[in-house]
């Protein structure tokens, strides 16, 4: 999250474009490549996908969101729109340790 640096191996899951429970509301988790890119293809049009990512080793994160916050924000989609730049950041977590 503080450097920008893409990630490889990061699972991102992608969800929303339908009731909930549904078939097609949830996907196949995709897989980020060495330069932390991923794909999500042939999604109906709809206003409520959300983005999480999570890598061992990480905070979980999604898609505009905060460390620590749960809410996400929505992705909307029109008919064959291509959206890029869907950057999710995230965080290592730090410790303090004494006596």
């Amino acid at each position: 999250g503080r450097t920008g640096t893409p990630i490889a191996g990061v699972f991102v899951q992608l969800a929303g474009g339908g009731v909930i429970g549904t078939p097609g509301s949830t996907r196949p988790a995709q897989m980020t490549d060495a330069r932390g890119r991923f794909l999500f293809t042939h999604l109906p049009a709809a206003e409520s996908y959300v983005l999480s990512a999570e890598r061992p080793g990480y905070i979980d994160g999604g898609y505009r969101r905060a460390p620590g916050v749960t809410a996400a924000t929505r992705i909307g989609l029109r008919d064959g729109q291509w959206l890029q730049g869907a950057d999710i950041q995230l965080w290592k977590p730090a410790s303090i340790s004494g006596t």
